[in-house]
């Protein structure tokens, strides 16, 4: 099912499909609007998943202003990849822009215990209570906290339906 572009919806650009199965978890812990969130097909990159966010930022999210736009991204150790990456966006749109993802790589998230889906489930949980403790807990996610915040934020009642 697509989103309907006439009304507030996100769309969600997974590098990986690591970073796609951590948001499928997202996604099935929470009661969600499916015509609201889209998940696109995973990008193969963190170059390509740049540029799949640069052309929805350049087309899609100017065309559409109730559009937002995710990119989860590998960030390989550097720190500055998200912002790096929201550097090239146009301010017509920043705002409704974000780029979350692991310092290094998922699978140094995940425990021999743990799989992406439930790590999903658990980032749900915390967006959902507006509880930031698990990325402050995380070594590997907590670069990712003023972004975090400011997506909870801009879109919590977008993709969450009452309970």
């Amino acid at each position: 099912m697509s989103t309907n572009v006439y009304k507030p919806h996100l769309l969600v650009i997974p590098e990986d499909k690591a970073n796609q199965d951590i948001v499928n978890g997202f996604l099935l812990r929470l009661e969600v609007n499916e015509r609201q969130l889209q998940v696109l097909d995973p990008a193969n990159g963190w170059s390509r998943g740049k540029e799949k966010l640069l052309e929805l930022s350049n087309g899609h999210l100017v065309r559409y202003k109730n559009a937002h736009a995710l990119l989860v991204v590998d960030h390989d150790g550097n720190r500055n990849r998200g912002c790096d990456i929201k550097a090239l966006i146009s301010d017509e749109v920043k705002d409704r822009v974000f780029v979350i993802g692991v310092l290094s790589e998922p699978e140094e998230l995940k425990s021999a215990s743990q799989k992406y889906e439930q790590i999903g489930g658990l980032i749900a949980e915390g967006c959902k209570a507006d509880n930031t403790d698990f990325w402050q807990q995380e070594s590997l996610l907590v670069h990712n906290l003023d972004e975090v915040r400011r997506l909870s934020k801009v879109v919590r009642d977008l993709f969450f339906q009452l309970q």
